[in-house]
């Protein structure tokens, strides 16, 4: 199944939310993923060179003055002009490709136990004015730049037990998951319903779950709407 992972409408599930809304992660395709904090950058090859704007796609690109006062992005750009001419060749020269960017692991003052290849994750692709992309060409382009891919939890249609599950999670108050929960967190919490087998969440330790992880997200597939819990 291709998941479209343009942006749209983001709506957050909680207690209140209509059966409506329910019943469209409820009912369809989804996918479901991690919501990674760490430096957004947006990556063009135009051919000649590597163009890089932080923060966002409104942002002005970094120059050479930026480069060499900050540092900050010099691992992301010498990573960039790395790659060989059959890479670059591949990248379509209207396209940027939006990466999270880890300098260390622990950027947005979140902990990870283990940083991306290449310190970068693949998140989306914005294609002529818009966000277009689909999942098995996120994780293509990933393969193609060796660098990891949004870490997907679930993708395909909920069981009736992941559903209670969602359900349960959503209307039990936070005192009382503490109480059923204990130190687990939100993130273990997710991966078990949705996601059994799994030993860790992304960039953890076997065993580990990111404790900080604010939100899961979820797209609905062939829908304009994206929800977070």
């Amino acid at each position: 199944v291709d998941y479209n992972l343009e942006m749209s409408k983001l709506i957050t599930l909680n207690s209140t939310s209509k059966d409506s809304l329910l019943n469209d992660i409820f009912n369809e395709e989804i996918l479901v993923y991690e919501d990674i904090q760490a430096s957004k950058i947006w990556v063009n090859w135009n051919g000649k060179e590597f163009i890089i704007k932080p923060k966002s796609m409104s942002s002005d690109q970094l120059n050479l003055v930026d480069l060499a006062i900050q540092k900050y992005y010099n691992p992301a750009i010498n990573y960039f002009n790395s790659l060989d001419e059959r890479v670059r060749g591949l990248m379509s020269k209207k396209w940027f490709f939006c990466f999270e960017y880890f300098p260390d692991n622990s950027p947005a003052n979140i902990e990870y136990q283990k940083t991306p290849k290449n310190n970068l994750v693949l998140t989306n692709i914005w294609k002529s004015g818009k966000y277009e992309c689909k999942i098995d060409e996120l994780e293509e382009y990933s393969r193609l730049l060796d660098v990891e891919c949004l870490p997907v939890i679930f993708q395909g249609k909920l069981s009736e037990s992941m559903k209670e599950g969602i359900k349960y999670f959503l209307n039990t108050s936070e005192s009382d998951l503490e109480y059923v929960f204990g130190e687990q967190s939100f993130s273990f919490f997710f991966y078990k319903i949705l996601n059994p087998n799994s030993e860790n969440s992304f960039l953890m330790n076997d065993g580990e779950f990111q404790k900080n992880v604010q939100k899961i997200v979820i797209r609905v597939n062939d829908k304009d709407t994206t929800f977070e819990v």
